[in-house]
């Protein structure tokens, strides 16, 4: 290995090559980083390796060797111009190991065996039902580890409320003109990809016994997190945990319930309880008002009730695309 221009170089690779492999190796970092839910800054090299591993799964093997070159490329040059992570010099040095040793044969056939399942989404259940959560919440005693219990009182709240993970980070209650409001920044507020950078649920319907739910779930983001390393630490814990928790409780299905899962079964339960598309999008911070149909639960996966109220202000600032625009504008809502 040389160096040339501050990028570590291979003998056998042309500098437009490594610079290539770089480039696609730092925006793997980054996206990597903005699905956990972390800042750049702020992942370690073990939790990208861990991101990594999960996509490796799904692709072919031309897109693996690329995912693979790209990653030890920008991980060598992290380990020599040492720019800001959340890890050491000693988790910078480790994953580069198990990055070098994600090439071998040994990981290969592995991945091939999980290959034929398709992307990401399509491998996980976009429901998971109260029977369900409920043979989860039972049998967590049945597993040990520090991520389970939290991992099934995410689930729980989650189904409750629809928030995408990150969402949970800077979560919080407040009580305004006698209601109670869970105020939420809206994760993708970019590119007009929402109604705003804020969206206000209205829980003040709700039964103390799923008040006390979503308490608990805040109470756990406070304990658990302080930092973006910990968020990332948090949030791959919990990941895995419902992982082991699905496999062990709900074995021979063909699609497992994810985190994500809960936020699909919120909008199959607002759309089984007749909510309107705009008041749906308003709640999942949407700027449109047919996302929600299109990419989210189905309305016969749904409970049929439904209790979260959205604000007329919020509803208001969705963009109606489908047919129903007239109803949309006929709308009042519970503010």
């Amino acid at each position: 290995m040389t160096s040339n221009g501050g990028m570590v170089v291979s003998s056998t690779k042309t500098s437009e090559t490594n610079a290539a492999y770089l480039h696609r190796g730092q925006n793997l970092w980054i996206k990597a980083a903005s699905d956990l839910g972390i800042s750049s800054s702020g992942l370690t090299p073990a939790d990208y390796l861990s991101w990594l591993e999960d996509k490796l799964t799904q692709l072919k093997p031309a897109s693996r060797r690329q995912y693979l070159a790209a990653s030890r490329e920008w991980l060598a040059y992290l380990k020599q111009t040492n720019p800001q992570h959340g890890g050491t010099s000693g988790d910078l040095a480790e994953a580069i190991r198990r990055c070098l040793t994600m090439k071998s044969a040994n990981y290969t056939p592995a991945i091939k065996q999980q290959q034929k399942r398709g992307n990401t989404s399509s491998q996980k259940a976009k429901k998971i039902s109260p029977a369900e959560i409920q043979k989860l919440a039972t049998n967590q005693a049945d597993l040990k580890g520090k991520w389970i219990k939290p991992a099934v009182i995410w689930m729980a709240a989650n189904v409750l409320l629809g928030l995408r993970p990150i969402e949970w980070r800077t979560a919080r209650l407040i009580e305004t003109k006698g209601q109670l409001m869970l105020v939420v920044n809206n994760a993708k507020n970019t590119n007009g990809r929402s109604h705003g950078k804020l969206r206000h649920l209205n829980l003040s319907h709700l039964p103390e016994k799923d008040i006390q739910l979503i308490r608990g779930q805040l109470q756990a983001v406070s304990y658990f997190v302080d930092g973006d390393a910990s968020w990332g630490t948090y949030y791959e814990g919990v990941r895995k945990a419902i992982r082991r928790l699905t496999r062990a409780n709900l074995p021979k299905q063909s699609k497992y319930p994810s985190l994500y899962s809960s936020r699909h079964q919120f909008a199959a339960n607002a759309k089984s309880s007749g909510l309107q598309k705009v008041e749906i999008a308003a709640l999942m911070g949407h700027a449109v008002d047919d996302t929600a149909s299109m990419h989210y639960g189905k309305r016969k996966h749904g409970s049929g009730s439904f209790l979260v109220k959205a604000t007329s202000a919020e509803v208001s600032r969705v963009r109606v695309k489908s047919i129903d625009k007239i109803t949309q504008l006929n709308w009042r809502g519970s503010i």
